[in-house]
């Protein structure tokens, strides 16, 4: 599903930091959001 392809990149970009904090972020920041999809392969 969509959720899990979500969950699963957010858990391969910047393992340091939790999924919680990186979920916030990319939803207050746009760039941070294609960031972390631009990691994507």
């Amino acid at each position: 599903t969509l959720r899990k392809l979500a969950l699963n990149v957010l858990n391969r970009a910047r393992p340091d930091v939790s999924v919680r904090r990186k979920r916030k972020r990319s939803g207050w920041s746009d760039d941070f959001a294609r960031s972390i999809l631009g990691q994507m392969r």
